[in-house]
């Protein structure tokens, strides 16, 4: 198997402050042979304190302790605020203009979440996850998932540096692309991770030794981003990744739960992420073909016209990469 490692500088950084003449080139080659590229440049490292100080009063008195949904948030002037990450008009643009040949828009929910930190040896097969899994198990979506024309991902916007605390995400590069090519690195990761996962039931002693070498990491090919405050990760919905973890010798100290996936981090390390998706029609169709078929989950696209609507009420330019005029008028909904 190939050895992905080398491609850790390949993968393209978009800085907004800075952007060369082909970054729309260089953002969907990223996108489409490793499954993300990075944004930077939007936030000052004063802003970013100014955000984080701002969620760490919300999350004292927030239910549920992991994810707050903006548009749930009681006090207009922050819900306009933290709309406001999500909609960057910076980001919006270099994801407009690399995506300008499709009909992709950015889509709920629109989201903050919290200290979310898979454990190393505790958290089932590491924390390795494509976010597509739940359609693998249906026909018709494995055949939009094996489409050149699918579009379906995912945007975090951290509010911290990756650090021994964690902060950041490990992703396999190239993953993304197993649904159209005969050498399928999934294969050999997935198997990866499955004997990981065995391990970890049948014989946890030696499991723990092998999760904490580089070896496994190696054969995977995977490698941990290197993410800053304020920057951006733009990925693939079909690409294996997972939370970065701890060090060992942070983690010792901390306290995990092990049902949210969050540890106690200290409050200077609290790590924070703004997450929301975007897609093009067949991705979108693929996506609710899943979500509608699990059960007690009926009420997702009605959550999404919701979270249009909110926004529509908010005080907030909408940029036209943004395109909820079907949410907005039931057309939505003829997609299924």
């Amino acid at each position: 198997m190939r050895n992905f490692f080398s491609t850790k500088n390949k993968i393209f950084s978009c800085d907004v402050s800075n952007l060369p003449d082909n970054f729309k080139e260089l953002a969907i080659d990223s996108y489409n042979n490793y499954g993300l590229f990075y944004i930077t440049g939007l936030y000052s490292q004063s802003e970013i304190e100014i955000l984080r100080n701002e969620l760490n009063l919300i999350f004292e008195v927030s239910e549920p302790t992991r994810t707050i949904t903006i548009q749930n948030i009681v006090d207009k002037d922050l819900k306009n605020k933290f709309y406001n990450v999500v909609m960057n008009p910076l980001m919006l643009d270099v994801l407009n203009s690399t995506f300008s040949n499709s009909d992709v828009s950015l889509s709920p929910p629109y989201e903050v979440v919290k200290n979310y930190l898979p454990h190393s040896t505790d958290t089932i097969g590491t924390g390795w996850h494509r976010d597509c899994g739940g359609q693998l198990g249906i026909d018709e979506c494995r055949k939009h998932l094996s489409s050149k024309e699918f579009i379906f991902g995912k945007i975090g916007i951290y509010l911290q540096d990756n650090s021994d605390y964690g902060g950041a995400i490990d992703i396999i590069p190239g993953s993304n692309r197993d649904y159209f090519r005969l050498l399928k690195s999934y294969q050999f990761s997935k198997f990866y991770i499955v004997l990981l996962s065995l391990l970890q039931i049948k014989i946890s002693p030696l499991y723990k030794i092998i999760v904490k070498t580089k070896v496994v990491k190696y054969l995977m090919g995977a490698i941990t981003t290197n993410i800053k405050a304020g920057d951006v990760v733009v990925f693939d919905y079909r690409l294996w990744h997972k939370g970065t973890t701890a060090s060992p010798a942070i983690e010792k100290g901390l306290i995990y739960n092990h049902k949210t996936l969050q540890a106690n981090l200290p409050k200077e390390k609290t790590k924070y992420v703004f997450y929301c998706q975007f897609g093009n029609s067949l991705g979108t169709k693929s996506y609710f073909l899943d979500r509608l078929n699990r059960k007690g989950n009926s009420t997702e696209i009605d959550s999404w016209i919701d979270e249009a609507a909110s926004l529509e009420r908010s005080e907030i330019d909408i940029h036209e990469f943004v395109k909820r005029d079907s949410l907005l008028d039931g057309t939505f909904k003829d997609l299924f």
